[in-house]
């Protein structure tokens, strides 16, 4: 006889990051349907993987996926990672300038919002 593994859910919406942020997959809590037997999978039974992790990944949407260490089972869907723009400010400084006079090649600015990862 021939026993192969059973087809295994887990629950995949709403994984997002923001550009410049590392996401971390330890923080995905999945839950499973399709379990037999009274079986369970923790944490320790799944390794997820995607393009979409490391800080300088561009903005998009990439596969999430599921690597299942459990004999009995095998996992039948992705997720997706959704990384988001990063919101950034720039505050340009005031500047006066009399008519007729030339104004200045610069003009003091402020950026904010940049991430330290990219």
């Amino acid at each position: 006889m021939n026993v192969t593994k059973a087809p295994l859910q887990w629950s995949n919406g709403g994984f997002s990051k923001i550009y410049g942020n590392i996401f971390d997959p330890s923080s995905i809590m999945p839950s499973f349907t399709g379990l037999l037997h009274g079986d369970t999978i923790n944490s320790n039974d799944v390794t997820f993987t995607s393009a979409g992790f490391q800080a300088n990944t561009n903005v998009g949407s990439y596969a999430l996926n599921a690597d299942l260490a459990a004999a009995n089972y095998f996992i039948n869907n992705r997720g997706t990672l959704r990384i988001n723009p990063r919101p950034i400010s720039i505050t340009v400084g005031d500047v006066s300038v009399i008519y007729g006079d030339t104004p200045p090649a610069t003009t003091p600015a402020l950026f904010s919002g940049f991430s330290p990862n990219v």
